[in-house]
């Protein structure tokens, strides 16, 4: 016989011998694991703690975690956009001119809903503005948004207020610059190209 040919059934015996007391251990060892008395010597059980688990829920987060995105809002065909945040401070509008390196409020939060509670009859709170949209007209110079089914008219450059009456339906005025498509950032639909 050639040592090859000897080799081959001397490591099949070798292999069959561990396999053999490997299965031999295993109810030794099953026993041992789930004997009582094993059980007190280890580690304590880990039990579930709910009362903590439901501190970090959805429903207790919400009060946390305020805004987990940003959207920009393109200003026409400028490089300029506004973006509205909310925070544990309130929610604010901002107005971003990368041209110039501005980041500011797109407008005077206190005025604005001191002129909302007078025309509306109704207390606002500035860091709590009751829309989170607006739109720009072609023009720029004043935004326009919704309160309660009523369309209002904000002028940027003299900060006065006008009621535009109750909204139409599906209605964009004609002076009035709406996002148009989707893609990224536009606002007007999927997040994609």
């Amino acid at each position: 016989m050639s040592p090859r040919s000897t080799a081959i059934p001397h490591l099949a015996l070798r292999r069959l011998a561990i396999a053999t007391s490997m299965v031999a251990s295993l109810p030794i060892t099953a026993t041992a694991q789930t004997s009582p008395a094993s059980t007190a010597s280890a580690e304590p059980r880990v039990r579930a703690n709910w009362t903590l688990a439901n501190r970090y829920s959805t429903v207790a987060l919400r009060s946390v975690v305020f805004a987990g995105n940003l959207q920009p809002r393109w200003l026409g065909k400028t490089d300029s956009l506004w973006y509205n945040w909310k925070d544990k401070n309130g929610s604010r509008f901002t107005l971003v001119v990368p041209t110039s390196t501005t980041k500011r409020p797109l407008f005077d939060h206190q005025k604005l809903a001191e002129a909302l509670s007078m025309t509306a009859r109704k207390p606002v709170e500035a860091n709590n503005l009751p829309f989170t949209t607006l739109n720009f007209t072609k023009d720029h110079k004043a935004i326009r948004f919704v309160v309660d089914s009523t369309r209002y008219e904000w002028v940027l450059a003299s900060e006065t207020l006008k009621s535009l009456g109750k909204t139409l339906r599906d209605s964009v005025p004609q002076d009035e610059e709406r996002e148009v498509g989707g893609g990224f950032g536009g606002g007007g639909g999927g997040g994609g190209g």
